[in-house]
């Protein structure tokens, strides 16, 4: 196979049509588009789900609240995944786990709170602001350039995780 060519075109036209379906829906218009404008919708598509699937993977292992709470340091390593490919992120995102389980035990206060969100639900989940306190009152504490992480270090893979609490997710809400 020469670099550019597919092994099977009808993949290439199955993915088109994939991402075009929604594109369509959201942008009625989208048939008297030019093509490079197209490209540029279908090309902003692929970013947003790439940063979508990056952003699920850490947060299905730090906590859903890292969707809220996650600050610009994690913004940008999601967002930069040409610096930061997958086995770079599973790094920072072992790390986090591991090395830092006050800040992470934060994020996960906020996880009903962020599902109501993503279901579309009434926000009625609100975690305690004795608790939120008292967890920002630790992470702060702690200083992150001596914490030593402890000895029996988990290995985590982030992507078998995140496939893990998706389905449980999907299962439990869909």
């Amino acid at each position: 196979m020469q670099s550019g060519e597919l092994e099977n075109p009808d993949q290439h036209r199955a993915a088109t049509l994939s991402i075009e379906d929604p594109l369509r829906s959201s942008y009625p218009e989208w048939d008297l588009m030019d093509d490079r404008r197209k490209q540029k919708f279908r090309n902003r598509f692929h970013e947003q789900k790439r940063q979508g699937a990056r952003s699920w993977r850490m947060a299905s292992v730090v906590g859903l609240g890292t969707l809220l709470a996650g600050g610009d340091t994690l913004a940008k390593v999601i967002k930069n995944h040409s610096t930061y490919p997958l086995s770079k992120l599973d790094a920072v995102i072992s790390y986090v786990a591991n090395a830092h389980p006050d800040v992470i035990s934060l994020y996960y206060e906020f996880d009903d709170l962020v599902k109501q969100i993503l279901l579309g639900e009434t926000l009625t989940a609100r975690p305690a602001e004795q608790v939120i306190d008292d967890g920002i009152s630790r992470a702060a504490a702690a200083n992150p350039t001596t914490q030593k992480a402890k000895e029996n270090w988990q290995q985590i893979d982030p992507a078998s995780v995140s496939q893990k609490f998706l389905e449980e997710f999907l299962h439990h809400y869909a």
